[in-house]
C-alpha cells in the first residue's frame, strides 16, 4: 500500500505506514484504543530515554500511526531539546483541545474523554521521585515557535503539571 503526499509542490509516493491513532473523538473509540494509546506513549517514552536530551516536539494524536499489525510510528517530528515531560504535556493538550473544539460531543462526553486522557498520561509519565517528577516538570518550556498554535498551552501546561502532582 501506498499514499501520496506533497512535499516542496511536488506530489510524492510513499509507502503507508498506518493510521492516525485516534480517528474518531468518541467515548467509544477512546475506551477500545485506551490501551493502544497507552502502549504508543509507553513506546515513545522508552524511545525518548534512547534520545535524551531531544524530545519529537510534534507528539499528537494526528502524528502516531498504527498499522494493521499494530505497529506503531511517530512522524512529523519537530525535534528539540526540552524535558522529557515535554511530549506528554504536548500530547495532552492537543488532543484536549481538539476535543473541547469538538462541536458534535456533549459536555459530558468531553470529560469522559477528558478523564480517559489524564488516566492515560498519569500512568505513563509516573514518578517514583517527586523531586524528579519536580524537576522534570519544571523544565518544560514552550518554545516560541509554538506560540502561534491555537492551543492555549501555558493554561495546559498549568493543567498538566496539576494532573502529575496529585
Amino acid at each position: 500500500e501506498f499514499v501520496w503526499r506533497k512535499l516542496n509542490s511536488k506530489w510524492q509516493k510513499e509507502s503507508f505506514i498506518g493510521h492516525q491513532l485516534i480517528a474518531e473523538y468518541t467515548v467509544k473509540e477512546f475506551e477500545n484504543k485506551k490501551l493502544l494509546i497507552l502502549k504508543a506513549l509507553k513506546l515513545h517514552k522508552s524511545n525518548l530515554e534512547k534520545s535524551r536530551p531531544l524530545v519529537h516536539g510534534d507528539l499528537t494524536h494526528f502524528n502516531i500511526l498504527v498499522n494493521d499489525n499494530l505497529n506503531i510510528s511517530f512522524i512529523d517530528q519537530k525535534t528539540h531539546e526540552n524535558s522529557p515531560l515535554f511530549d506528554f504535556f504536548y500530547f495532552n493538550a492537543y488532543l484536549k483541545s481538539s476535543i473541547n473544539r469538538n462541536s458534535v460531543l456533549t459536555f459530558k462526553d468531553k470529560l469522559k474523554l477528558e478523564q480517559i486522557v489524564n488516566e492515560i498520561i498519569y500512568a505513563v509519565c509516573d514518578y517514583s521521585d517527586k523531586k524528579k517528577l519536580d524537576k522534570d516538570l519544571s523544565a518544560i518550556y514552550i518554545p516560541d515557535k509554538y506560540s502561534n498554535i491555537s492551543v492555549s498551552l501555558s493554561k495546559r501546561l498549568k493543567e498538566f503539571k496539576n494532573l502529575l502532582q496529585k
